[in-house]
């Protein structure tokens, strides 16, 4: 279990390539910048986004607060109708989503 944040057991069927996505997102195991630089896989200098904005890339900002890729998120859930998710933080939008996506959440 992830510490700090609620796991979502399904209820409703989701594909496996989903599931260990979000699994991965939620542990923090993403090949993010920050992970790849923690795992000595980047060097020290190669740590901001790729999109060029000028911030550090962590799944936070990747998924969120970055203008070209945090965007995709706020598309996504635009397609599935939700407008409350945008608390600007990723684990609180995927514990409101897995609430609302017919998912408990347990500690």
């Amino acid at each position: 279990m992830v510490k700090g944040s609620s796991v979502c057991k399904k209820k409703k069927t989701v594909s496996l390539k989903v599931s260990l996505f979000a699994w991965r997102l939620l542990l923090n195991r993403l090949p993010t910048r920050d992970d790849l630089l923690r795992r000595h896989v980047l060097p020290i200098d190669e740590q901001l986004c790729t999109e060029g904005c000028g911030n550090n890339e962590d799944r936070n900002h990747l998924f969120v607060s970055c203008d070209f890729f945090g965007s995709i998120w706020f598309m996504i859930c635009g397609w599935l109708q939700i407008s409350s998710a945008s608390s600007r933080n990723l684990i609180a939008d995927l514990n409101q989503l897995c609430g609302l996506g017919g998912f408990s959440k347990n500690m």
